[in-house]
C-alpha cells in the first residue's frame, strides 16, 4: 500500500492559528519560534525514542506474524482490514455499510462529507463500535461476536444494524445546513476539540454542532433508526428497557429530566451510558408514537431552516419546549406501565424472599457451594470494584474473595465452578483479550492459566475435570475444551462465519453442550464432533473469500477498489506478541493516516472534502 508524508495542502490558508494546523512545521514557522521549539521537540523526542527503541527491542523477543493492513473502496466509502485474518468478513461488512448508506441517503438526504472510513479490528472480546464524525468520519468497529445479554443488544445480523447505528451518528452530526457548510469552508473542515485549547470547543458547535449534543440523544436516535430499519427488531422494542421503565414505576422510582440524566443519571449509572441508551430510546419511542417518525426526522436532520441548538430545534419541529415534552412522556410512561403492571398482576407469582438486604448490580453466573451454605457469583456495583463473592444463604451477608480485573457490564465475568478442588476458574480483561485464571477458595490464592486465550462461556466437565468454552477470533466463534492441568485447548467445532453461540452448558455426563443463539433465543444441541468433523471444521475457519463488493442493487460496485499491503511502503506489520495496547495504537495510527489521504474528494464535485484539523501532535 502506497504511503507519502502528509503534505500541507497549498490552498489552505497559513494564517490558520497554530493549534488547528496539521502540520507541525508549519506551526512553529507561523510562530517564529522555529529555533527553540525545535530544541525543545529534540529534547522531547529523545527519551521517547529511547522508549520506543526499548518497545521494539522487547516486541523482537516474542514470536512474530504480520499481518497487512488491506482496504476497499467506493465513492463513499472505505472499509479497512487485516489481510488474511478478516478479509472474509469485507464483502459483508461492505454491502451492510453500502446499504445503510443508502438508507440514510433516502431519509435524511445526506451526502457524506467526506469518505465514511470504517476500521474492522479485532482487539475486544466485546462487540462494539464507535463513530467519531469530527474532523473525518470514521467508525471502529469490534467484529467479536456479541453475546446478547439479558437482550440488551438486537438479536437481528450483526453488521447490518451496526452500520445503521454507527451511520446514525454520522449522519446526525456530519450532515450540515448552509450555514455550517460556509464554516466549514472558513474553518476548512471540521474542527475536533482539543482539550489543550478549550476554543476548540466553540470551533466545533460552528461546524459540527448537534455533537455537543447529549448522549441520549445520540444513542436514542441510533437506537431508534437500528430497530426501524431492522422490521422493528431492536432495543427500541426489546423487553429489557421494557422491564427496566416497568420496574420504575412499580417501585415508584425517580425519572430525571434532561439535565438531571446527564449529571446525576450519570452518576449513579451502573453500566457506564445505559441510561443515555434507556432514556433516550424510550423518548424517541413516545415522539414515534405520538407525532408520527417523520416527526423525528425533521428533528435530527439538520435542514436549511433548522436551529443550530438542538432544544431549540425540538421547539420549532413540535411546537413545544423539550422539557414539557419531556415531563408529558414521563406522565404516559407512568400510565402506560400501570396498565401492564395491572395485567401482570392478574396471575399470580412463585413466593420467593430476598437474600441480601441491598441490590448487588450486575451479576455472573451463581454456583452453591459444596457446603450448601453459600452462593458463589461475581458482582459489580457503582462505586465498588468487581469482585466475585459469597453470599450467605442463612444471613445474606456478602464477603468479597477476589477483585476482577477487567470486568464486563452486565455479566461480569465468566465463572465456573470444581466444588471437589474448591476452585473457581473465571476470566479478567473481559473487554479486551480475556485471561482463564484459577482461585483456590481454600488459600484464596488466584493462578493464571491462559494469558490473553480469548475464551469465556466457561464450563466445568466433572468427568473429566476438564473447561470448555467459546473462543473468539477473527469474527469467529469457537467450541474448544480445556483439559486438566488447563494449559492449552483443543479445538472442536467452529461455528459458521456469522453465527453467534453463548450461553454455553453441558450435560451432566458430559457427552451433550448446548449454546443459545440468535434464533429467537432456542438452544441448539450439538454432540461432541468426531475427528473428521473437527478437521472440516478448522478447514472452513482457515478458508475466506475474496472480497468482492456488492452495490446495493446486487451488482458488482463499478468504483470499488481492493488495496492490499503488497509489500511496499505503507504495509503495517503488526506483530502478534507486541503488547494489545501498542498493536491497537499503531494501527489506529495507521487508520488516521489512511482516512487522511488524498482520494477523499466529493463523489459529486471532484472537489475534497471534510479534511477538518487535527491537533499537531495527531498529524505527525
Amino acid at each position: 500500500m502506497e504511503s507519502k508524508p502528509w503534505e500541507w495542502p497549498g490552498r489552505y490558508p497559513r494564517a490558520t492559528p497554530h493549534f488547528l494546523r496539521n502540520s507541525p512545521d508549519g506551526c512553529l514557522r507561523q510562530s517564529g519560534q522555529c529555533g527553540d521549539a525545535h530544541a525543545n521537540a529534540s529534547r522531547w523526542r529523545q527519551p521517547w525514542l529511547g522508549l520506543l527503541t526499548a518497545f521494539v527491542a522487547v516486541g523482537a523477543a516474542f514470536p512474530t506474524r504480520a499481518a497487512d493492513l488491506a482496504f476497499v473502496e467506493t465513492g463513499e466509502l472505505r472499509i479497512v482490514y487485516f489481510d488474511p485474518g478478516e478479509k472474509h468478513l469485507v464483502p459483508h461488512a461492505t454491502q451492510s455499510f453500502l446499504s445503510g448508506l443508502a438508507t440514510h441517503e433516502r431519509l435524511f438526504h445526506y451526502v457524506p462529507d467526506g469518505r465514511v472510513n470504517v476500521l474492522l479490528q479485532d482487539f475486544s472480546d466485546r462487540a462494539n463500535a464507535t463513530a467519531i464524525p469530527a474532523p473525518r468520519n470514521r467508525i471502529f468497529l469490534d467484529i467479536a461476536s456479541s453475546n446478547e445479554p439479558f437482550e440488551t443488544l438486537s438479536s437481528a445480523e450483526w453488521f447490518a444494524w451496526t452500520a445503521v447505528h454507527e451511520l446514525t451518528h454520522i449522519v446526525d452530526n456530519d450532515r450540515a445546513n448552509p450555514a455550517d457548510a460556509r464554516l466549514r469552508r472558513l474553518f476548512h473542515g471540521k474542527v475536533d476539540v482539543d482539550s489543550a485549547h478549550p476554543e476548540t470547543l466553540l470551533y466545533n458547535y460552528l461546524t459540527v454542532p448537534r455533537l455537543t449534543a447529549p448522549r441520549w440523544y445520540q444513542e436514542g436516535s441510533a437506537v431508534f433508526m437500528e430497530t426501524w430499519m431492522s422490521g422493528g427488531v431492536g432495543r427500541a422494542q426489546g423487553g429489557y428497557d421494557e422491564m427496566v421503565f416497568r420496574g420504575m414505576v412499580q417501585e415508584n422510582a425517580r425519572f430525571y429530566d434532561p439535565l438531571g440524566l446527564v449529571s446525576k443519571g450519570t452518576e449513579i449509572d451502573f453500566k457506564t451510558g445505559a441510561n443515555a441508551y434507556l432514556y433516550g430510546t424510550r423518548f424517541m419511542d413516545y415522539l414515534g408514537l405520538n407525532y408520527g417518525p417523520q416527526k423525528l426526522l425533521a428533528w435530527w436532520r439538520r435542514d436549511a431552516d433548522s436551529r443550530r441548538y438542538y432544544g431549540h430545534d425540538f421547539q420549532r419541529v413540535f411546537g413545544l419546549p423539550l422539557e414539557e415534552c419531556w415531563r408529558q412522556w414521563v406522565d404516559w410512561e407512568h400510565g402506560f406501565q400501570r396498565q401492564n403492571l395491572t395485567a401482570v398482576r392478574e396471575h399470580p407469582v412463585t413466593g420467593y424472599r430476598d437474600l441480601t438486604k441491598k441490590d448487588l448490580g450486575a451479576v455472573s453466573r451463581t454456583y452453591l457451594s459444596a457446603d450448601g451454605t453459600k452462593l458463589l457469583a461475581a458482582i459489580k456495583y457503582p462505586g465498588q470494584l468487581a469482585h466475585i463473592a459469597s453470599i450467605g444463604r442463612s444471613d445474606g451477608r456478602v464477603t468479597e474473595i477476589k477483585e476482577i480485573k477487567g470486568a464486563s457490564g452486565y455479566t461480569v465475568t465468566s465463572l465456573a465452578y470444581d466444588p471437589a478442588s474448591g476452585t473457581l476458574f473465571y476470566t479478567t480483561n473481559n473487554n479486551t483479550h480475556r485471561n482463564l485464571e484459577a482461585l483456590d477458595l481454600r488459600s484464596g490464592k488466584s493462578r493464571m492459566l491462559l494469558r490473553a486465550a480469548r475464551i469465556g462461556d466457561i464450563v466445568y466437565n466433572p468427568i473429566d475435570r476438564s473447561l470448555w468454552g467459546l473462543r473468539l477470533n477473527n469474527g469467529f466463534v469457537i467450541l474448544v475444551r480445556i483439559p486438566s492441568p488447563y494449559k492449552e485447548w483443543q479445538t472442536l467445532y467452529v461455528f459458521p462465519r456469522g453465527e453467534r453461540a453463548f450461553d454455553l452448558d453441558l450435560s451432566p455426563d458430559g457427552a451433550l453442550a448446548s449454546v443459545r443463539g440468535p434464533a429467537e433465543g432456542e438452544h441448539a444441541v450439538r454432540r461432541q464432533p468426531e475427528a473428521r468433523a473437527q478437521r472440516r471444521a478448522r478447514e472452513a475457519c482457515a478458508r475466506t473469500d475474496e472480497p468482492a463488493v456488492r452495490a446495493r442493487e446486487g451488482r458488482r460496485h463499478p468504483a470499488a477498489h481492493v488495496h492490499h499491503g503488497g509489500g511496499g511502503a505503507g504495509e503495517l506489520r503488526v506483530l502478534e506478541g507486541w503488547p494489545l495496547p501498542l498493536r491497537q495504537q499503531l494501527l489506529h495510527r495507521r487508520f488516521e493516516h489512511l482516512s487522511l489521504r488524498a482520494c477523499d474528494r466529493d463523489p459529486r464535485g471532484g472537489q475534497q472534502r471534510g479534511r477538518g484539523f487535527l491537533p499537531p501532535a495527531a498529524a505527525r
